[in-house]
């Protein structure tokens, strides 16, 4: 694949000439014409809005316990919906 010198570094199978340089439909989602102008952009952005809260809500909340800097002492990092929330130490 080469890339387009107007396009960056797209290569050119990616992109649909007959629509001014978009990028081809390369899976089975609904396009909405985002890239085309033809859905607006306070529209496409909720749906993007939406999409990310989605994916936050599936993240994994989780407590690592490990060793602490001394025999009696443990270490904890706690992990909420994928951010790091904090840690401690505790005996």
């Amino acid at each position: 694949m080469e890339a387009d010198p107007q396009m960056g570094s797209l290569p050119q199978a990616l992109l649909h000439p007959e629509r001014g340089g978009a990028l081809r439909r390369r899976t089975r989602t609904v396009c909405h014409g985002a890239c085309e102008q033809k859905e607006p952009a306070p529209i496409y952005n909720r749906r993007v809005e939406e999409a990310v809260n989605s994916l936050k809500k599936s993240l994994p909340s989780f407590t690592l316990l490990d060793e602490g800097r001394n025999p009696q002492e443990r270490s904890c990092i706690l992990i909420e919906q994928g951010n790091f929330t904090g840690w401690a130490t505790c005996r």
